[in-house]
């Protein structure tokens, strides 16, 4: 806990440290797309493009360029069912590609649905 004066007001604590991690998560690259889940270092364009052109941190260029997704996916569901059909197409055992996306749900993308 760390005590800040505040103008005009008596001293309070606040807990900087957990201030700092949030803000700390905010800035901190991503290491897997942010709606698919594959790791961004398996990305060959090293991440999508925001309508500006600029480089995404949080999505793959499969996913998410000019600034919009790719997919027409609505529901964390149906991207897991496109991510595992694209793997079973690479020849990947569908166990195998059913665990690679299984944090989906989870992915920033889909939080807010």
């Amino acid at each position: 806990m760390e005590s800040v004066m505040v103008a005009g007001t008596k001293s309070q604590s606040y807990d900087c440290g957990s201030v700092n991690e949030t803000i700390n998560n905010m800035t901190k690259p991503n290491k897997t797309c942010q709606s698919c889940a594959m790791p961004l270092k398996h990305d060959p364009q090293e991440g999508g493009t925001e309508a500006d052109g600029t480089k995404s941190t949080m999505y793959c260029s499969y996913c998410y360029q000019d600034g919009k997704f790719t997919d027409d996916c609505k529901t964390a569901k149906e991207m897991q069912n496109f991510c595992i059909t694209k793997l079973v197409e690479m020849k990947y055992p569908k166990i195998v590609a059913w665990f690679f996306t299984r944090s989906i749900p989870k992915l920033e993308r889909w939080k807010v649905r």
